[in-house]
C-alpha cells in the first residue's frame, strides 16, 4: 500500500497490487474561501495561505 496526495488537499490510500483507491482523506482547511485580495503578502505567504484554502479574486466596490 502507499499514500498519494494532490493539490486539492486530499490524500488517498492506494492498494499497491491493483492501484485501487482504498480510502480518500481530506485535511481541514481552516481558511476555506477567505478572500485575501488586497492584503500585502510575500510569495511564500501566498502559497501557504492557498494550501489553507484562501482565495484571491478582485472585488468590485459599488458606491451610490
Amino acid at each position: 500500500m502507499f499514500v498519494s496526495n494532490s493539490e486539492d488537499g486530499t490524500f488517498r490510500l492506494q492498494g499497491s497490487s491493483i492501484g485501487k483507491c482504498l480510502e480518500a482523506l481530506a485535511v481541514d482547511r481552516p481558511y476555506q474561501a477567505m478572500n485575501l485580495s488586497g492584503v500585502t503578502k510575500t510569495n511564500a505567504q501566498k502559497k501557504t495561505w492557498r494550501v489553507l484554502g484562501t482565495i484571491e479574486r478582485s472585488m468590485q466596490v459599488v458606491t451610490n
